[in-house]
């Protein structure tokens, strides 16, 4: 169900190193299939919401590889909020980068759908050649950062 007012994304299920993915936020929408070559997008957003529970304000990006165009997110920490930027290249890591979108909401409009969305993804039954598994470590790790944050808002 989408709420027009917090993140709304959902993964597919992965089939030989692609997977689809539903983003939207208010009236903006964004349908791809994303490529685990040459990083995995999972572990990245991962990685992005670990770095911004430790303090960073200003994490390493997500690539969303479409092979050759991409997508890059970015998600920066505000003093009470976060800014998102998405923009786009018709080639991984070349200029110029397109600004697709950007918006800004709080934790809950934010972090909490991101979080939700790995954690359902990492639910799924799938295995090589399709996608990595999830290192299960770091998702518990990730879940006890969000549950610590989400305590303390």
């Amino acid at each position: 169900m989408k709420k027009n007012n917090r993140i709304y994304i959902e993964f597919g299920i992965p089939e030989h190193g692609w997977l689809f993915m539903n983003f939207q936020w208010q009236d903006f929408s964004l349908e791809i299939d994303l490529s685990n070559v040459p990083t995995d997008p999972i572990e990245q957003l991962c990685d992005t919401l670990l770095q911004l529970s430790s303090g960073i304000t200003n994490p390493s990006k997500v690539i969303w590889h479409l092979e050759p165009h991409c997508y890059y997110f970015e998600i920066k920490k505000l003093e009470k909020s976060y800014n998102i930027i998405i923009s786009e290249s018709d080639e991984f890591e070349s200029k110029p980068v397109k600004l697709v979108k950007e918006f800004e909401g709080n934790y809950d409009q934010i972090i909490l759908p991101l979080y939700r969305a790995i954690k359902k993804f990492n639910s799924y039954s799938y295995k090589k050649p399709h996608w990595d598994e999830m290192d299960s470590k770091r998702i518990l790790k990730l879940t006890e950062q969000i549950k610590k944050e989400h305590n303390t808002i």
